[in-house]
């Protein structure tokens, strides 16, 4: 019934495949746990009665393949019709009906199901207070504003979908490094009419990004999303409409107050970034602007 695949890179996923082995256990589904380890430099050693488990295969990759091949290969290797994605970052320590909810959705036939993401209420140490604020102030929404804006909505690190469709429409490959993999994948969903259907089923997003580390992902998601709207057609009125970072760069990159900034902005852009790398309270707009800068700098246009 059931395939549970977790990409894995440079984090000790040992709780969450205990607590995903205990909850699939006890829905007597027939299921699997695939982890592939994207050649992680400390790789994670399972405990004796994991990896002995039939229902559980492990594979240290020797080269890392990114975040869409990965992706791509775990539905490969998957046996069950059903495949369910999750970041190795991930927790479900809250949510003990976990695999059950979406057992459920698999009984109502539903093709593509997305369960959505939370972070912890108590703020992390400083040097990760930058991206627990972004995640909780710009990664989790409602469950009506999900449920209202699915594809905007749409994140890889928890989602269900069946492997017939998932095999058809894969990850797209030529999307590297970090960012927006997820944003193309909703994309051809949408364009090939496959709902996706919204659920309050959460899992918590333990692994946090230093700062930098967190700055240079953001800078990385910006060149791609930048890459993605170049594509035109199609792609781009998505884009537009479903990306409100986008959507605001196109509407200020021509304003005076823009264009002041980007003639300065090595003098900003060092005050930016001390600011939000420093601060014990960075602020998103700033963040917002840094990432304008990169994305003038990127763009063709």
């Amino acid at each position: 019934m059931l395939s549970i695949l977790l990409p894995i890179y440079n984090y000790d996923s040992t709780a969450l495949i205990q607590d995903l082995y205990e909850q699939a256990c006890g829905c007597s589904i027939p299921f699997e746990i695939i982890i592939l380890e994207d050649a992680s430099t400390i790789p994670i050693v399972l405990p004796l009665h994991l990896q002995n488990n039939p229902s559980i295969y492990y594979t240290l990759l020797a080269n890392n393949i990114g975040r869409a091949k990965i992706r791509n290969l775990l539905a490969q290797k998957a046996h069950y019709s059903y495949l369910l994605y999750l970041d190795g970052d991930s927790s479900i320590q809250h949510n003990p009906d976990f695999i059950k909810n979406y057992v459920a959705t698999i009984q109502q036939n539903v093709s593509c199901c997305c369960g959505g993401r939370q972070y912890h209420t108590t703020p992390p140490q400083p040097s990760y207070i930058l991206h627990w604020k972004y995640g909780k102030n710009r990664e989790v929404t409602s469950l009506e504003n999900r449920k209202q804006n699915p594809y905007a909505c749409f994140y890889s690190n928890n989602f269900l979908i069946t492997k017939k469709i998932l095999l058809t429409y894969p990850f797209n490959e030529e999307i590297k490094g970090y960012g927006h993999e997820d944003t193309y994948f909703a994309y051809t969903l949408y364009t090939n009419k496959i709902s996706i259907e919204i659920i309050h089923n959460t899992v918590i997003h333990e692994g946090l990004d230093s700062a930098e580390n967190f700055i240079q992902k953001m800078l990385h998601a910006s060149s791609n999303l930048i890459y993605l709207y170049e594509k035109g057609g199609s792609l781009q009125d998505y884009l537009v409409s479903n990306s409100k970072l986008l959507c605001k760069w196109l509407e200020y990159k021509n304003h005076f107050m823009y264009v002041y900034i980007q003639k300065n902005s090595l003098f900003l852009q060092k005050k930016m970034r001390i600011h939000l790398t420093k601060s014990a309270n960075p602020n998103l707009r700033v963040l917002d602007m840094y990432r304008w800068i990169k994305m003038n700098n990127n763009s063709n246009n």
